[in-house]
């Protein structure tokens, strides 16, 4: 928990104060390449009050996608890390205590289909109510992400989960789709709580959401249901 919460508080204080720096190389750049560089002018837009938000995570995006091709291509050429993901499902199943398991299986209930659908009901009904229409709209592409890009990407990639045992598994591993749900819906959720804080506080919510998904993806690994490559890969999605 310390981690989690140490990492995401100096990631937000070490990027917040370049993102000005930012957004000026990448306009710089948008000179020299007239083509492309009308994308990146799009994104980062001087006169757009979240300009220098949108820059910061245009450059995140890139590298987390970058990541995730990574290991998609280790996860198809060599079925995930091999020795890694069976060193890391080893180690974790030597430290199963039945406190532990009761622990991790509530943690894993927070990225269940019934709960997050719950929840984007909640919060899809809020801005309904509020008539926020652009952040409804942008609300259920997410859970909509969320819900499809594990369906889809599991019975194309078709990667066997760990021999744990586990009854009620019938899908494949790769991605996590507990994780890629915790990350994309809580993390989505984090975003809108931290537009109406203060700077210094914004990253608070992002800590939470930083809790959660850390959290689902060592109870899926702890369980036996994933292998380690499976939740860092659903991250990095």
């Amino acid at each position: 928990v310390g981690t989690v919460v140490w990492t995401v508080h100096t990631s937000f204080r070490a990027l917040q104060p370049h993102a000005a720096g930012w957004l000026a190389g990448i306009l710089r750049w948008s000179r020299l390449h007239p083509k492309l560089g009308e994308i990146a002018a799009a994104i980062t837009d001087p006169g757009h009050p979240e300009g220098r938000g949108l820059a910061m995570f245009a450059s995140l995006l890139l590298v987390s996608t970058l990541g995730f091709v990574a290991i998609l291509t280790a996860a198809i050429e060599k079925g995930g890390w091999g020795g890694l993901d069976y060193a890391a499902y080893q180690a974790l199943q030597s430290l199963r205590t039945p406190w532990a398991d009761h622990l991790f299986v509530f943690l894993s209930r927070l990225a269940d289909t019934p709960v997050v659908l719950a929840l984007a009901a909640t919060i899809g009904g809020y801005h309904a109510v509020h008539r926020r229409w652009r952040n409804l709209g942008y609300w259920l592409a997410a859970v909509g992400f969320a819900l499809a890009a594990s369906a889809i990407l599991k019975p194309l990639l078709q990667i066997p989960r760990p021999d744990a045992g586990i009854d009620d598994l019938h899908s494949y591993a790769f991605p996590s789709g507990h994780t890629l749900r915790a990350t994309v819906i809580y993390g989505f959720l984090a975003i809108e709580l931290a537009r109406g804080l203060a700077t210094r506080w914004r990253w608070v919510p992002y800590a939470g959401a930083g809790l959660v998904a850390c959290g689902v993806a060592l109870a899926r690994c702890y369980l036996g249901a994933h292998w380690l490559s499976d939740v860092i890969g659903s991250l990095a999605l």
